[in-house]
């Protein structure tokens, strides 16, 4: 088992970085809040326009989780619990003033105001964290057919995400509207969906089993062993993961398959793939230090 000390905003080293003034938020205010309701107890992070950065209600470990471009099926172990419970608001400037926010926060990247975010959190809250590597139970996602054929609701996509958002980039540079329907990039890439249905559009294999994990199999890393490179449109419709708590407010004798099958038959017989259970190396990301933040 080996670790790795994360200090300041190094992830891979154990030596202080000195970081450039631009990884520096020139203002930044955090204030920590009471105790919110449950319908509130969830947290905002967004990048704007100009340089503006907001998180909203978060927690240490939402900040953490943020900052490092971490998945929600990655573990943070360690610290105290306010870090988990305890919520704040931040609210910074950065010095880089782009009107797009591909540049701010460039999508699948640690972009300039995510390495701001991890200085402020050396600086403010004294973090300081390593990374440990454990086998722990997951799976892999595989093709279901001998002969590699895929379901029907599955086709490769034609769409060049890449591309697309290089465009919207170039047109919001030019001073176009971010909320112009070609400038949103769900409207193009990317999944939605609601009640059990969700369209995937441009995604990749890697993106999908991501999304498995955090949606129906409760954080349970699942690596792509599919072999399909590229991106591909699909949809898929299957019953909702549950947590006890949720079955207990929907009821009993409710059906529990009503807005689509079980994950095994929706991956199976929509998509062409299935789940195999493995043992899967994965990441622990371990709080060694954080203290509340220094004041404004």
């Amino acid at each position: 088992m080996t670790s790795r000390p994360i200090l300041a905003a190094v992830v891979l080293a154990a030596p202080l970085v000195v970081h450039a003034a631009q990884d520096t938020f020139e203002v930044a205010a955090i204030r920590p809040l009471g105790e919110l309701p449950a319908t509130q107890s969830f947290s905002v992070f967004q990048p704007q326009r100009g340089g503006r950065f907001d998180a909203r209600r978060a927690t240490v470990v939402d900040l953490i989780r943020y900052a490092y471009r971490l998945p929600n099926n990655l573990r943070i172990e360690g610290g105290p619990s306010w870090a988990r419970e305890q919520r704040f608001d931040v609210a910074a400037v950065s010095p880089v003033k782009s009107d797009d926010l591909a540049i701010l926060d460039p999508p699948g990247e640690i972009g300039p105001i995510r390495r701001m975010l991890q200085q402020l959190l050396a600086e403010r809250f004294q973090l300081v964290m390593h990374i440990q590597k454990r086998s722990v139970p997951g799976y892999a996602l595989v093709l279901a057919r001998s002969d590699r054929q895929l379901g029907p609701q599955i086709r490769r996509s034609q769409l060049d995400c890449e591309a697309l958002r290089a465009a919207r980039s170039a047109r919001l540079a030019q001073g176009g509207d971010p909320l112009a329907p070609e400038n949103r990039m769900d409207t193009l890439c990317g999944s939605n969906g609601r009640d059990g249905w969700t369209r995937f559009r441009g995604d990749t294999m890697k993106g999908f089993a991501s999304w498995l994990s955090s949606i129906h199999l409760q954080q349970a890393p699942v690596l792509d062993q599919t072999g399909l490179d590229g991106a591909y449109d699909f949809e898929i419709n299957v019953a909702p993961y549950l947590s006890p708590q949720q079955r207990a407010v929907v009821g009993a004798d409710a059906d529990p398959y009503a807005s689509g099958p079980p994950l095994d038959v929706a991956l199976s017989q929509q998509l062409g793939l299935k789940l195999e259970r493995i043992t899967v190396d994965v990441e622990y990301y371990i709080i060694d230090r954080v203290e509340r933040p220094s004041p404004n």
